[in-house]
């Protein structure tokens, strides 16, 4: 597009001085158009007017568009002030959402209407079937114009992409061989099925043969021997095997020929389905079929630097395989980096880049002298495999000195950062090591004994207060973060932190699906729930100095319980209604012995912390509205000795003159004291019980 001050400086074609036509007048009509061709015919000037504007003698456009065979611009006037817009006409004069009615845009003169379709070389274009404005003609010569460079856009990232992938060298030979005997060493069966008693005949899918087999030996899923291979199989009866699958994620690191390294994830896949619902409507245990699938490819260079990602799907618009770039994404916070992809069987969305996967051994060495790795690491991975292969070798690449964490028996910090992907929250990547660890050289030698994990290693270093040895050892072994910690600290001592997860990991049920299934160790687990619950209690004013308050007997049930107070927001007309009602039910109702009294809630936060403090819903499920209502009242039983503190709560139906609720901590029901005190207030009144209380 030719320069804008060149083109702020082009005559725009404008409209008479006389304003007798038609087109002035008619209401409908939302813009009026004038064109001329300028730069040797190179160039389209349309200037569009506001018709009620120009017909009151206002001789400005509002737009002026600017037109070639390959780009286009429109300057806009808006608001006194001029600005340049790269959309579409109809977009830009503010009528993309108008579809239906007469047209909205016309030319002042057929030949500015010739003018544009000759330049354009198009037809009138239709809206619903009639003759359209010129803007939609205008709009679809813009779409095509928008086409042509996407195109072009396309295949410069197509070509990019392509030479990208030629640094990729082929798939070694031994690569297959190394599929069927390791990640699909398991996926050999012996499919048979019973004659009588004494005989059966089976088929083995390694060597794709029938076989004798034994009756004795053949059970279901039991492991056994091909008499004709010789290969280790599993049986497998032939009628319970019909949905049989077999899925396994693999791994290959190769060089790149530009000195760069690449990692290739595989799908592999053994359908002995036969059921007909198989990929193919044959397929069966003696037609079995094998597919091998390239979801992801991950991209270094020579550094160790992600330069990007590959996913193995077909892109239409991109007329070939398509790429997304993540980068440092792959192990910065978002470390779980998930990619959706298209499969045979639908949607899919898995995690592409740290799933553990089997690693294809035989090609590490070159890999691991190209980055400077050491040789042990090789041996590392052989062990742990199935590896998350992504963390474990950018990590090797990043921090290298992990090698010299296992030679000095920190094997766990190594683990931690290897294959976890997790790093001390104080680390420097120069100087000598308990420096880069930001310790001393006491607590270096420290680590080496008891071989510290990074959980150890944060605790030491970022904790508020720095803990004992034994505090140290157990949280860091049980890894509860110091983030977690440093909140607790804020109430009490690491000392008492230990010792009360000690206490709830003893009465928690492991098996329980909140720590089964929770993210992280089940003391970090429960110590989080602390935490959060000590906020919201501080959040809803609760004395966290009481014991009762700060050491609850069941952290995860006191912290759903404060929870639910916390969404209980407080309600200021409701405040006021229960503040109101107080002194009559205070004169009529409140009543006390040598022991215990009872009288009705003051204020809206009474319900609050009763609720809180006893572990029960008289806030949370709204007892209040019926308070207020007068349908039954709420009363607050306390022990003479202890006013302060919440020991019962009752409800009383004053229709019915029968206490329907009376509760202690965790819904505790009440003991004969209190049983007796309840009558006695009844008998007050001139009530004889006639319910005792749930």
């Amino acid at each position: 597009m030719y320069d804008k001050a060149m083109l702020k400086k082009l005559d725009i074609p404008a409209l008479p001085k006389s304003r007798n036509e038609d087109a002035y007048k008619d209401e409908e009509i939302g813009f009026i158009a004038r064109s001329a061709l300028a730069m040797d015919r190179n160039l389209l000037i349309v200037s569009f007017y506001e018709r009620g504007s120009a017909a009151n003698g206002f001789p400005l456009p509002v737009a002026v568009l600017y037109i070639t065979k390959t780009e286009y611009t429109t300057r806009l006037t808006k608001d006194g002030s001029q600005c340049w817009r790269t959309g579409t006409i109809r977009r830009v004069l503010g009528l993309a959402q108008i579809y239906t009615g007469p047209p909205k845009v016309v030319c002042l003169r057929d030949s500015d209407d010739d003018r544009i379709r000759r330049f354009l070389r198009t037809d009138r274009a239709k809206s619903h079937g009639k003759p359209a404005g010129i803007d939609y003609y205008i709009q679809d010569y813009q779409h095509t114009l928008l086409e042509k460079r996407l195109v072009q856009t396309h295949a410069l990232k197509r070509q990019a992409y392509e030479t990208l992938m030629a640094t990729v060298p082929p798939l070694p030979e031994s690569f297959d061989r190394w599929l069927d005997n390791g990640p699909l060493k398991k996926s050999r069966y012996i499919f048979y099925k019973r004659l009588n008693r004494k005989s059966a005949t089976g088929y083995c899918s390694h060597c794709r043969s029938d076989t004798p087999v034994d009756v004795a030996e053949a059970r279901h899923n039991k492991a056994g021997t091909c008499p004709k291979c010789g290969s280790p199989i599993t049986f497998k009866a032939v009628g319970r095997s019909t949905g049989l699958i077999d899925m396994v994620n693999t791994c290959i690191i190769q060089k790149t020929t530009n000195g760069g390294a690449v990692l290739r994830y595989f799908l592999l896949i053994r359908d002995y389905r036969t059921n007909g619902n198989g990929w193919q409507p044959e397929c069966s245990y003696r037609n079995w079929r094998e597919y091998v699938d390239e979801p992801a490819r991950l991209l270094l260079d020579e550094s160790g630097k992600i330069t990007g990602t590959y996913r193995c799907r077909y892109l239409p618009m991109l007329h070939g395989y398509g790429y997304g770039h993540c980068r440092d994404k792959l192990l910065g916070p978002d470390r779980n980096y998930y990619k959706s992809y298209m499969g045979a069987w639908g949607g899919l969305s898995i995690n592409i880049w740290f799933r553990p996967v089997q690693l294809y051994p035989y090609n590490l060495r070159g890999v691991l002298q190209r980055y400077n790795l050491s040789f042990s690491l090789l041996q590392d991975i052989k062990k742990r495999q199935p590896l998350d292969v992504t963390t474990y070798l950018c990590q090797s690449i990043r921090y290298p000195v992990t090698v010299t964490f296992e030679k000095l028996g920190l094997s766990r910090l190594a683990e931690d950062m290897l294959i976890y992907g997790e790093v001390p929250h104080v680390y420097h990547p120069t100087g000598s090591l308990h420096r880069r660890l930001g310790i001393s050289k006491e607590h270096l030698a420290l680590a080496r004994k008891h071989d510290f994990t990074v959980y150890h290693l944060n605790l030491l270093t970022s904790s508020a207060v720095k803990p004992s040895l034994d505090d140290l050892l157990w949280l860091g072994d049980q890894k509860v973060s110091y983030e977690v910690i440093n909140k607790i600290l804020i109430f009490t001592t690491m000392h008492k932190i230990r010792k009360y997860l000690q206490q709830q990991l003893e009465k928690a049920d492991l098996n329980s699906y909140y720590l089964r299934y929770g993210d992280g160790s089940p003391a970090e687990i429960l110590a989080g729930y602390w935490a959060d619950y000590l906020e919201m209690s501080s959040t809803l004013e609760f004395n966290t100095k009481k014991w009762r308050v700060l050491f609850p007997k069941d952290v995860k049930d006191q912290h759903d319980k404060v929870r639910a107070l916390v969404r209980v927001k407080h309600d200021p007309v409701m405040d006021e209604k229960i503040r109101k009602q107080y002194p009559t039910l205070d004169k009529k109702y409140s009543y006390g012995n040598d022991a215990y009294f009872l009288r009705p809630p003051m204020n809206f936060d009474e319900f609050v912390e009763e609720g809180a403090e006893l572990l029960h819903c008289v806030a949370s499920a709204g007892y209040f509205r019926g308070h207020v209502e007068g349908k039954s009242y709420i009363f607050l039983v306390r022990k003479r000795e202890d006013p302060d503190t919440a020991f019962f709560t009752m409800q009383y139906n004053p229709q019915t003159r029968i206490v329907n609720q009376l509760r202690g901590y965790k819904d505790k029901g009440a003991s004969e004291e209190v049983v007796s005190f309840r009558d006695e207030w009844l008998a007050s009144m001139g009530v004889v019980p006639a319910k005792k209380a749930a």
